[in-house]
């Protein structure tokens, strides 16, 4: 999803649009469009472009911060992949939601996460767009954990893979990356005493930077530029080279594209960082206020913490120990709010994580047992048989197969005055065993489903009309005959079905209108039987069911 996608036809110039915005820099107008476009596709039903839409919003969630929400986005689309088997699509989520997990601060599932999507995207018919992405992700994760050789070593095949890719963009976002590795190799070799590697390593850092910084001006990738200036300023600033870094800062004052509270609080802490280095104390002060009004109109917890102990620090500096006591105050209790908010955040993703892998692992198990009509999603909740959707579902696969089936519409008999007589919880009662018994029922290519109230259907995998005749039949026999006393000592229970063989590449609703009718004939006729040829039309059905219903 980054150079070389493919998007669905249907809203594929919508989905373009949304993500060039992404790519210039543009992510909560990227979002609204992206927003849009999700709400046209379920309306649509197209599960594929619905799948697509949520990825661009965990994406954009990423850029500005928003990561429980980019987590649930992510979430959506891995479900949607996992039930169209899209090996591209479970890739690239398994390495966005590893990023985000990142980000949250959970680097042990990030870790696993960003194995897993790399595993992923080898296999094949995954785009090489979404390998480099998910080597990439992996990358990032190692660095984040200070395995810095790691972090290096997939750091430089991400870019190597960008460069083959021939996106601009991507490029410049992988370099930064890159770039960042470098830049706390310098650190760690200055704390280790190593100035000579300190220096090659700060020169790395800043030429990978710069080159990202060229790719974003060219492409016009407002994000990638305002982050790569940032990057720059921090890494000269921990160099020393206060000047150059101020220089970049102001190059990044002139950026175009939108400034989110991300990117306008990564430049204002980054300045103050480097006017404190300075000197300049007072330039400093008027930028962490400004940056605390920005926190403080977003109620962004996190950005407040910062900006009020950079004040702190400002006014101890100055020699302002009442202000710096004051703001010290204010930084312990916006402290305590941070970390409590962190451990809620990453409480909500891993919430969000888990039910990804739960549902996959229950996807997994359903298609191992009984293929698609066993997964959750398609179980009526009452009798944990297949609902309606799943049959219609059924209805679809079966018309698209060489081999012909039958269809057996099945009512039971006077059920409402059970629920009136006995009561409803009787009622539910007999409905599950009723359920139990038509799955007991059926072979091994067989289907039992609820289709609403005490109206069931079997699916029977069988060109035998005779065999089919006898399953109906024995089906019928277990109702009529089963120890209903158990469940109440006056209840009976007994059920009309209606039969019909549908022969292959004949239109399945055809078929469900001839089992429909001939189940009207057997209500017609006197109820507990089964009827499969048509000796009543289906008015002439209709119109007795509603005087016996009448009577």
């Amino acid at each position: 999803m980054l150079s070389d996608i493919a998007f669905p036809a249907r809203f594929r110039t919508r989905l373009k649009a949304a993500w060039a915005l992404g790519r210039r820099g543009e992510p909560d107008r990227a979002a609204s469009l992206a927003k849009r476009i999700l709400e046209r596709a379920r309306g649509a039903a197209d599960r594929e472009t619905i799948a697509f839409a949520h990825q661009q919003l965990a994406w954009f969630g990423f850029q500005t911060s928003r990561l429980e929400e980019g987590s649930a986005h992510i979430h959506a689309a891995r479900q949607i992949w996992q039930d169209l088997r899209q090996a591209d699509g479970l890739a690239w989520t398994a390495a966005m939601q590893a990023w985000l997990l990142l980000e949250a601060g959970l680097t042990d599932e990030a870790g696993q996460g960003g194995v897993e999507a790399l595993r992923l995207a080898r296999e094949p018919g995954v785009r090489p767009s979404t390998l480099c992405f998910a080597t990439n992700v992996l990358g990032v994760v190692f660095w984040y954990s200070s395995q810095l050789e790691r972090a290096l070593e997939l750091c430089e095949q991400a870019v190597a893979q960008a460069r083959d890719l021939g996106d601009p963009i991507v490029l410049g976002w992988w370099l930064i990356n890159l770039a960042g590795v470098h830049a706390d190799r310098a650190i760690r070799a200055r704390r280790e005493g190593d100035a000579a590697l300190q220096g090659q390593a700060t020169e790395l850092a800043l030429t990978l930077n710069d080159e990202a910084i060229a790719l974003a001006e060219t492409a016009g990738d407002a994000w990638g530029l305002r982050l790569g200036l940032c990057n720059a300023a921090e890494y000269l600033c921990t160099a020393e080279r206060t000047e150059e870094a101020l220089r970049y800062l102001g190059r990044h004052e002139q950026a175009g594209g939108e400034l989110g509270p991300r990117s306008l609080g990564h430049f204002l802490y980054t300045k103050a960082q480097v006017l404190i280095q300075m000197c300049r104390f007072e330039e400093a002060l008027h930028v962490c206020e400004a940056a605390l009004v920005v926190a403080e109109r977003t109620e962004n917890v996190t950005s407040a913490h910062f900006a009020l102990r950079y004040l702190s620090e400002i006014h101890e500096l100055n020699g302002r120990h009442d202000l710096a006591l004051a703001y010290f105050k204010r930084f312990h209790e916006a402290f305590g709010l941070f970390t409590s908010e962190k451990a809620q955040r990453r409480a909500r993703i891993a919430e969000i994580h888990y039910e990804t892998n739960r549902y996959r692992e229950l996807a997994d198990k359903a298609e191992a047992q009984v293929a698609a009509l066993a997964r959750t999603l398609l179980l009526d909740p009452l009798t944990g048989i297949a609902n309606r959707r799943a049959f219609d579902e059924l209805m679809t696969a079966c018309a698209a197969r060489e081999r012909g089936f039958a269809i057996a519409m099945v009512d039971l008999d006077h059920f409402k005055q059970i629920n009136d007589r006995f009561s409803h919880l009787v009622g539910d009662e007999v409905l599950r065993r009723v359920a139990d018994i038509l799955s007991a029922s059926c072979g091994p290519g067989d289907h039992a489903a609820r289709l609403g109230g005490e109206e069931f259907a079997l699916v029977i995998d069988s060109e035998d009309p005779a065999g089919t005749r006898r399953l109906c039949e024995t089906v019928r026999q277990r109702i009529e005959g089963a120890d209903w006393a158990a469940i109440h000592p006056d209840l009976r229970v007994t059920m009309s079905i209606g039969l019909a063989d549908c022969p292959p590449r004949e239109d399945v609703q055809a078929g469900i209108a001839r089992a429909d009718a001939r189940l009207y004939a057997a209500k017609a006729a006197g109820r507990n039987r089964v009827v499969w040829l048509d000796g009543l039309d289906r008015r002439e059905a209709e119109r007795r069911r509603r005087q016996s219903h009448a009577a």
